[in-house]
């Protein structure tokens, strides 16, 4: 199997909360184990980064 990899930035929408970002990443936690993707989400108040690893069929 090939890796791939997609990596990509976006604006966070204004009155985000912690609890929402919490939220957020426990979702995609859960998505990303159920199709055998690894991931990083990094937030610093303005934007996410996110990077996402897995098989081709399932990074897209």
């Amino acid at each position: 199997m090939f890796l791939v990899r997609l990596v990509y930035a976006s604006t966070v929408n204004l009155g985000i909360t912690p609890i929402d970002i919490e939220g957020l990443l426990n979702k995609a936690k859960k998505n990303n184990e159920s199709v055998d993707v690894t991931g990083l989400l990094l937030f610093n108040q303005n934007y996410f980064l996110q990077c996402l690893e897995g098989s081709r069929s399932r990074v897209n």
